[in-house]
């Protein structure tokens, strides 16, 4: 009788996700405002212009969106998964899933966050650690 090589899945769970979390919210955050404070001037910063709604909604949401998506298409993961080698995968596959996949897991995190971050605390209590975000794009976070 043969043996057979069966590679065992792990999944990276709810706190090992959070501290990733943690750690990229310090650093594309820093990021951002060290932007911020170099980029803007009085007149941007005036609250009650056009100008502050669109800057601040375009270095509050869609430049992060962009660095993290861009993170994942390349390395499946953004700095602090790696940091703690973690990375999220096709959950079929165990793959990398792919642009769209990925934009749709992004985007999905509106559906993990309403309500009361429910979504974000599924992933404690799932048999594959996945986040309801996890489950619309059919990814997983494996320990790598």
């Amino acid at each position: 009788m043969g043996t057979t090589n069966k590679r065992v899945t792990k999944y990276a769970g709810f706190w090992l996700r959070t501290l990733a979390y943690i750690l990229d919210a310090i650093w594309l955050y820093g990021l951002m405002y060290f932007i911020i404070y170099f980029v803007t001037t009085n007149q941007v910063l005036s609250t009650d212009s056009d100008a502050y709604s669109s800057f601040y909604f375009t270095f509050e949401f869609i430049i992060p969106a962009i660095i993290v998506i861009l993170f994942w298409v390349k390395f499946c993961a953004t700095p602090g998964k790696m940091l703690l080698k973690i990375k999220i995968v096709d959950a079929d596959t165990l793959q990398s899933p792919g642009s769209i996949k990925f934009i749709i897991r992004y985007v999905s995190y509106i559906v993990s966050v309403l309500p009361f971050c429910l979504g974000f605390f599924w992933i404690a209590f799932d048999k594959r650690k996945q986040g309801f975000h996890d489950k619309i794009a059919s990814t997983v976070v494996i320990k790598t």
